[in-house]
């Protein structure tokens, strides 16, 4: 494994590519940030509001789940003037503070549609994800885009407000630094997975229940009239102004972090956005901690060297709680977690060694526990 010399991501991270000068391309998309000029940026976000502007009850539709990021994005959408349809694809782990947050996200003025997709669906099509993909939460990922585009075209809606272009700020290809999704775009960043609901038909009573894990055509859908765009285009994305902007709106932390290193972030759900994570280790040799880490890094807050110190000095643990949830939920048993989990353990960057435990393949700053 190689790791970038800015920040401490791995070059494992899908789409992240490490230069000839040993930074990854993760720093390119940070200079690129500092030097947009946000002021235009910020009237072309105007121009496109007026020109996509139709007699439809709502002006857009804003994805939510009453963190800080849709928090923000909708702060920025009422001191617009916008008036927007806030939609919930509601976690099965939701929790008593994303509960609260979400609330609070409401009583700042805006309507709200929060979706349930039926149980019985979900825990088939979740288990069936993470057995045959590794992947927990590509019915999530599936569902928090099919829902709003879904409601978009079909109230007439003309753009879905999501967050960040994950392709500009946390590396990929420059051709994706695009103001809105694209199906091109959703294949290679969405991290939606290949579910075959097609072979789930069968499993369940009626197949229009799978109808919601679909995600539209969306350069069909915008040629009908609704984008889906990025917010993150138009206005500089920050965690931690995020999190500045959404706490003077009533949004609150978590006691402590509960994935990764910020207390501010992933603290919504109990066991699905854990587990997702925690997938990652196997996959790719790395965790949330190192995503937030490095972003810290690029952000200033810390130098390169205290972040891999921070890894070292508190080795990764598995997600307990989260695990003992997911397994109700799913109705897996522990061996059958474990099992899949090490079915997706890379084999090119882990090793048994002496003792016949598991460890990486070597790193840039000595051996990881």
């Amino acid at each position: 494994m190689r790791y970038c010399q800015t920040c401490v991501l791995p070059d494992t991270r899908p789409n992240l590519k490490i230069n000839e000068d040993g930074t990854c391309n993760c720093k390119l998309s940070n200079e690129s940030s500092i030097t947009v000029n946000w002021d235009e940026r910020l009237v072309q976000f105007r121009a496109f509001i007026k020109a996509t502007r139709t007699d439809s009850e709502y002006d857009c539709v804003v994805p939510v789940s009453g963190g800080k990021d849709s928090t923000w994005q909708t702060i920025h959408c009422l001191d617009l003037g916008l008036r927007p349809l806030c939609v919930t694809w509601k976690t099965p782990g939701r929790n008593s503070l994303g509960e609260v947050n979400l609330k609070n996200l409401i009583e700042l003025g805006v309507d709200h549609f929060d979706v349930t997709v039926n149980p019985k669906v979900d825990r088939l099509v979740v288990k069936r994800s993470f057995v045959e993909n590794g992947s927990p939460a590509a019915p999530m990922h599936r569902l928090i885009r099919s829902i709003p585009i879904k409601i978009a075209t079909h109230l007439s809606i003309p753009f879905v407000l999501d967050g960040e272009n994950s392709a500009f700020e946390y590396g990929g290809s420059t051709e994706d630094f695009v103001f809105y999704m694209t199906n091109q775009w959703l294949r290679k960043y969405g991290a939606v997975g290949e579910i075959d609901l097609k072979s789930l038909e069968k499993e369940v009573d009626d197949v229009r229940l799978l109808n919601w894990y679909q995600i539209p055509d969306l350069d069909t859908a915008r040629i009908q009239g609704s984008y889906v765009i990025f917010a993150s285009y138009f206005f500089r994305w920050s965690p931690e102004e995020a999190y500045r902007r959404a706490s003077l709106s009533g949004f609150k932390p978590a006691a402590e972090p509960k994935v990764g290193s910020w207390d501010f972030a992933d603290i919504d759900d109990d066991f699905i956005i854990p587990i997702h994570h925690w997938m990652k280790w196997f996959k790719f040799g790395f965790t949330r901690r190192w995503d937030n880490l490095s972003i810290d890094v690029r952000n200033g807050k810390m130098s390169r060297s205290e972040a891999f110190e921070i890894l070292r000095s508190s080795p990764e643990t598995e997600p307990s709680e989260a695990i003992e949830q997911f397994l109700i939920y799913t109705g897996m048993s522990r061996s059958e977690f474990d099992l899949t989990c090490d079915k997706f353990r890379n084999p090119k960057i882990w090793k048994l060694n002496s003792m016949g435990n598991w460890e990486l393949r070597g790193s840039s700053d000595g051996n990881w526990e």
